[in-house]
């Protein structure tokens, strides 16, 4: 099952947050999930970059600022995403 709604800021952290304004999940440093970037649906990684506040990693490795009111789901397809970003911290660990 999806859930899909808005990305949320309180407390210090992103949040799904749904159609009847609930708070679904509180994201952490590593949680993947999907944005809506452009026209489509993308798996990202939330990361916390300490002081310089959250940002997103795609599976290609690009960085993007997650912006309130952001299309978001919390879905059942992330181990796809997991294998992904395996792939790009390899990657990272190699340079």
């Amino acid at each position: 099952m999806t859930t899909e709604g808005i990305l949320g800021y309180a407390l210090g952290h992103y949040m799904l947050i749904t159609q009847q304004n609930v708070d679904q999940h509180c994201f952490h440093a590593g949680d993947v999930l999907e944005v809506r970037i452009g026209d489509e649906w993308q798996v990202v990684r939330m990361e916390s970059g300490g002081y310089k506040g959250w940002y997103l990693v795609t599976a290609d490795g690009h960085r993007v600022r997650p912006a309130l009111c952001m299309k978001a789901r919390w879905a059942d397809a992330e181990l796809e995403g997991q294998e992904s970003f395996s792939k790009v911290n390899t990657r990272y660990q190699a340079s």
